[in-house]
């Protein structure tokens, strides 16, 4: 199948007539740097869709991807903006880093400031206390100030399968993220496009009903096997699954370590699949978050910096693999 630069460089009937004839790709390779067309669409295509490994997005998800990542002004290099495959269609996804992004560019946006709960909580698998509630006070130029209220309870996302997130080792720091963004939408309008957290809940309720959007090929294929169970593994290959879980998530190399579980001549199809499909979820777990912390004393909070995009790292170091 041709990719949308490819299509582009046919023999055209017409002459262009500016920018607005330009393809969508190309606009975006130009505004994020002048980078070729073509290696920004298969760089996009690997990087910046979140799919089981092996897969990937088809022409018209990436496209989609590309609309609003334009709409918003958004770098999906940097990881402003993803999307999850969905029933053809995707879930575009905004980091916090995307939002602040936004906000700044609203030309009534006059700044905003956070209150904080005297009561603190701890909730069901957090390793930190919490506020019971944060609230965000959004400025806008011309217009009443819009306050949001976000209690922990409502907000809050428990560890899965006993493994701690961002939700149970920064708490604190997750809740504001969360309040912050809804104020960012109740004072200018946003809709369609969704935090993580609102993502990964759309996408489990589609699973439970059955109508989770399946990628993979039609052809037959070992992949399509259903993972191996909790009691189908062996010792040494929980043990291997515990070493290769912590060694990803120290070194933030997940992609790596899919590579690396994939190309092992001694795992059966179903336990790469398992091996797979929970180094997936716990890259999910494991977004970075920013450095920035604003104190709860600071009444008017500054927009923190929106973060690089990180160096790909090596390979994990092999687990040891137990006779």
């Amino acid at each position: 199948m041709q990719s949308p630069i490819q299509q582009q460089q046919q023999p055209a009937t017409s002459q262009p007539n500016g920018d607005n004839d330009k393809s969508l790709i190309v606009r975006m390779a130009e505004r994020l740097g002048n980078v070729e067309p073509e290696k920004l669409w298969n760089v996009l295509k690997n990087d910046c869709f979140k799919v089981p490994y092996g897969q990937q997005p088809t022409n018209e998800q990436l496209m989609m991807l590309c609309i609003v990542s334009e709409q918003y002004g958004l770098n999906p290099l940097t990881k402003e903006i993803y999307a999850f495959p969905d029933k053809g269609g995707i879930i575009p996804v905004i980091g916090v880093d995307g939002w602040v992004s936004i906000l700044r560019r609203q030309p009534d946006f006059q700044g905003y400031e956070f209150r904080y709960s005297d009561n603190m909580i701890r909730m069901q698998g957090a390793e930190v206390d919490g506020y019971e509630w944060i609230e965000c006070t959004m400025h806008i130029k011309g217009m009443t100030s819009i306050t949001v209220r976000e209690h922990l309870d409502e907000v809050y996302k428990p560890p899965r399968k006993g493994r701690s997130g961002p939700w149970q080792t920064h708490t604190k720091r997750m809740h504001r993220h969360k309040v912050l963004i809804q104020a960012i939408r109740m004072a200018f309008g946003f809709s369609g496009v969704y935090d993580a957290d609102e993502a990964d809940n759309i996408r489990n309720n589609r699973s439970s009903d059955g109508n989770e959007v399946d990628i993979t090929p039609n052809s037959p294929s070992p992949t399509l096997l259903p993972p191996a169970s909790d009691s189908e593994l062996s010792d040494s290959e929980k043990s291997m699954r515990k070493q290769l879980l912590q060694r990803a998530e120290s070194k933030q190399c997940w992609r790596a370590a899919m590579e690396w579980v994939q190309k092992h001549p001694n795992l059966s199809e179903a336990v790469k699949k398992r091996f797979v499909n929970d180094l997936s979820e716990s890259e999910l777990m494991h977004t970075p978050l920013s450095d920035d912390e604003v104190e709860p004393t600071q009444k008017r909070a500054e927009t923190p910096n929106a973060d690089s995009a990180n160096d790909a790292d090596p390979a994990p170091e092999a687990p040891d693999e137990q006779a």
